[in-house]
């Protein structure tokens, strides 16, 4: 790295230190157009680049300007600026403005490396830090951590080389980033090569899942088959522990640090599990099915949605419930026993829940006090959306939402149905539209949803002819598709680092790899 970027960092850490607050940025007005110049410090100069351009599309893509290469070398070269910045003269950032135009100021801080496995395969292990200043008053407007990955709390990804397994760790570091900046980088991250899918194995029972989940660890998969719900090892290829609940399992949400497992079911239970103490709580909410339940990034609440439309907060540490009316009814013969919630997620933070509605509604909550601060809905998904929802889902920052529509259009020379894909990136208010199953003689419905954890730039889908595709929301691209053994597919997730893909359904579970 240059001497100069070098001492500029040094500037910023001397007279600006890094305050714990939350990013503000982007919930302040900034003037259009406003400029941008980004560094990023580590060791490894290509890393640096790899997460520049990633931080640097989604700045682009929010509607602001970044210094382009040639200023940024005339800058470099400035033997003015070269000398404040030895004489360590904070008026050296109000230059920077005055003579190249540059508004803010974005330093970035990664650490990166790997951890070579005993399967000739490496982890990624990464931590980015970002300062925003403004160079007109020397003001430093947020600051904003990553999560530290490669560690035991929280794997990072593991890839065949070194080189990919640091690429994928920055890749994972600098999309939380920017979800937690608000910026619409779910969209624009930069290219990037979808693993390969590879069929590993096939567990044919239990037969009938309707949900699945990872432990955080990515070692065990807990499933759901009617009443019962089993801890599966992965390595193993065993089954750990049996639990018998009292009403069939509709959704499955296990907390961060693995602690609580939830089962949402029929007629308004819900289970919660505590693994280390081995109690169960029981919580009872009328006769409604429980069709998503979600864990606080905390583990401090849990909010449950039902099929009418109510949602549910409740306090884990003193047991205190907030009950709402979220999302209407649709009166649709289509969606009896599709109604209400149908999906949750919390924000990176836990200061913001969404919930998506089979009213085509998704809503933005305050999880504390249960007030709606904002909703999008069909106007902004577009006119295709006219259907109804038959499967939704949260990227793992919760900045993102896809949903899943069953669109029946009625012609005077025929019916036409047809299956969408939209994509609504909360925070930047854009949805991207893709039809997937083109090639399918019959239009099958999407049943399940996931999004690559590495990146929420891809996104996998099944249907209930058991077909599962791999897609590119930005550039529409289908990366690829399979058949899997399953007569319809009912649940998938990806495993936390990105190297397995579990897809459940009718006849069993088929477990894949990623490479």
């Amino acid at each position: 790295m240059p001497r100069v970027y070098k001492s500029i960092i040094f500037i910023f850490i001397l007279f600006f230190p890094p305050y714990l607050f939350a990013f503000t940025l982007f919930n302040k007005n900034l003037p259009e157009g406003a400029k941008f110049f980004v560094l990023i410090d580590t060791k490894d100069n290509e890393m640096a680049a790899y997460c520049c351009n990633i931080i640097k599309n989604s700045l682009k893509h929010a509607g602001l300007k970044i210094l382009n290469p040639e200023a940024s070398k005339k800058l470099v070269e400035d033997e003015i600026i070269k000398a404040k910045i030895e004489d360590k003269d904070p008026t050296v950032l109000f230059d920077i403005h005055k003579k190249y135009g540059v508004d803010f100021t974005l330093r970035g801080k990664l650490k990166i490396d790997t951890k070579p496995l005993f399967t000739n395969r490496h982890e990624g292990m990464a931590l980015l830090s970002i300062w925003v200043v403004s160079n007109k008053d020397a003001q430093e407007i947020g600051h904003a951590n990553s999560e530290k990955i490669g560690i035991p709390e929280n794997p990072g990804p593991i890839r065949e080389s070194c080189l990919a397994a640091k690429q994928a760790a920055v890749l994972k570091v600098s999309g939380e980033i920017i979800a937690r900046m608000g910026l619409p980088g779910g969209f624009y991250d930069i290219e990037v090569s979808f693993p390969t899918l590879l069929n590993e194995y096939y567990l044919s029972k239990p037969h009938n899942v309707m949900a699945i989940s990872f432990m955080p660890d990515g070692r065990e998969l807990v499933i759901a088959s009617g009443r019962t719900a089993y801890r599966f090892d992965i390595d193993t290829h065993k089954f750990i522990d049996t639990f018998r609940l009292p009403k069939k399992i509709k959704s499955i949400s296990v907390s961060k640090s693995g602690r609580f497992i939830a089962f949402g079911q029929e007629n308004g239970k819900i289970s919660v599990l505590d693994l280390v103490t081995g109690h169960e709580y029981q919580y009872n909410k009328g006769d409604a099915t429980i069709f998503a339940v979600c864990f606080s990034p905390k583990d401090d609440l849990l909010a449950a949605g039902d099929n009418n439309g109510y949602l549910y907060i409740w306090s884990l540490g003193n047991k205190r419930v907030i009950s709402l009316k979220a999302h209407q009814k649709v009166k649709k013969p289509q969606l009896e026993g599709s109604q209400g919630i149908r999906a949750l997620a919390f924000n990176w933070n836990g200061s913001f829940l969404y919930s998506a509605g089979a009213d085509l509604k998704i809503k933005k909550w305050e999880p504390e006090s249960g007030r709606l601060l904002s909703e999008f809905g069909q106007k902004t998904l577009g006119k295709n959306a006219i259907g109804y929802i038959t499967s939704t889902t949260f990227n793992p920052e919760g900045n993102m939402a896809g949903i899943g529509l069953y669109n029946i259009n009625i012609r005077p020379w025929g019916r036409f149905d047809r299956s969408f894909l939209f994509f609504h990136n909360i925070s930047g208010k854009e949805f991207r539209e893709i039809r997937p199953y083109a090639q399918e003689r019959w239009t099958p419905h999407i049943n399940a949803m996931s999004f690559y954890p590495i990146s929420s730039r891809f996104v996998a889908c099944g249907a209930d002819n058991g077909a599962l595709e791999l897609w590119d929301v930005y550039t529409k691209r289908l990366i690829g598709q399979k058949r899997t053994s399953l007569s319809s597919i009912k649940a998938l997730c990806f495993s936390p680092d990105g190297n397995k893909l579990a897809v459940a359904g009718e006849g069993g579970v088929t477990m894949w790899s990623l490479r």
